[in-house]
């Protein structure tokens, strides 16, 4: 039933031993124990549900204002949350009560509610986070499981027994506020730039790394208030009890990513020159994992890959057994 997805899915892989490795081993570990896995959703599933992306989200805010602004090319290069912050101080008192108002307004869907990508989801985990503000996971949950999930915002007790529930990490509509500003990021992730504010999202992420599998999904890592939280819990919490973490992390993504494509490149000019040890040695750094965060990358454009990933670990429990009373 499953070998045809195992097949096509190394079709969509990128081309590399390392890559494969990774691949085998999250198949190998999922097998082992689904329920310790959890995915972590980013942006990337939401952008074809046709709400604003970052770049958009901030031009429609200024318009909405009346504000008037020219944002730079280069959408990467962007550290949206000081462009929400700037924003956000040229409004005047009566106006900054519709601020995050309109950020809802304008991150909902206007394509579809949900994808097939948040069907195959919710058919595989029984938990969720996220740090999008939207809610096509629920949405595919009550049509798939034809019941609703729990909701949390910010943080859960005890991620161990979140079952059928969503963690929305950064907050959501229902809590009428939502973490996008330099001071929110800088709050809520205060060991980031040792700035003053609450630890309950690193407590619960460092928790989070020590009890499950995570798989980073649709995220770039151009949020450095994540990247750089998991760089300190490396840094600063693993060296102090390195029997704690040992949990396997993924992340899926495509070769266009940037992290990938700076190591492609430079494994390209080594193979060019005729160091092939050296470009290996690229692809081994990469493939190995910084931070224990081991990447899965598919070929370009082939998000497919991720759906069909999902189906190849999904295996339904068989229906119970009915036993034939003769005396029926």
């Amino acid at each position: 039933m499953f070998e045809g997805y195992i097949v096509e899915l190394n079709d969509y892989l990128f081309d590399n031993p390392f890559n494969i490795k990774n691949l085998d081993l999250l198949k190998s570990e999922f097998g082992k124990n689904p329920s310790l896995f959890v995915p972590f959703i980013g942006a990337g599933p939401s952008k074809v549900l046709g709400a604003s992306d970052w770049y958009y989200l901030l031009k429609d805010l200024y318009k909405s204002f009346s504000l008037k602004t020219t944002l730079p090319m280069g959408k990467n290069r962007i550290k949206y949350h000081k462009r929400f912050s700037d924003l956000y101080k040229k409004l005047d008192e009566e106006k900054r009560k519709h601020f995050f108002e309109n950020i809802f307004k304008f991150i909902r869907a206007t394509q579809t509610n949900y994808t097939a990508f948040h069907i195959e989801l919710v058919k595989l985990f029984q938990a969720f986070i996220t740090t999008n503000y939207d809610s096509p996971i629920e949405k595919a949950f009550i049509e798939k499981k034809n019941k609703s999930l729990s909701k949390y915002y910010f943080t859960h007790s005890d991620i161990s027994k979140l079952k059928d529930g969503i963690i929305y990490l950064h907050g959501h509509e229902d809590t009428g506020f939502v973490i996008i500003r330099t001071e929110e990021y800088n709050y809520f992730y205060p060991s980031v730039h040792n700035k003053k504010g609450i630890s309950i999202l690193e407590d619960f992420l460092i928790e989070l790394f020590k009890t499950m599998n995570v798989i980073f999904i649709g995220f770039s890592f151009d949020d450095l208030y994540i990247k750089n939280f998991i760089h300190y819990i490396y840094v600063n919490v693993v060296k102090d009890s390195p029997e704690s973490f040992k949990q396997y992390h993924f992340w899926l993504i495509d070769e266009t990513v940037k992290a990938f494509d700076e190591t492609k490149q430079k494994a390209k000019i080594h193979t060019e020159n005729g160091r092939t040890t050296e470009a290996e040695s690229e692809y081994s750094k990469f493939f190995t994992g910084n931070l224990n965060i081991r990447p899965i990358v598919y070929k370009k454009d082939q998000h497919i890959f991720v759906e069909n990933l999902f189906k190849t670990l999904y295996k339904p429990q068989p229906e119970p057994m009915t036993v034939y009373d003769p005396s029926n």
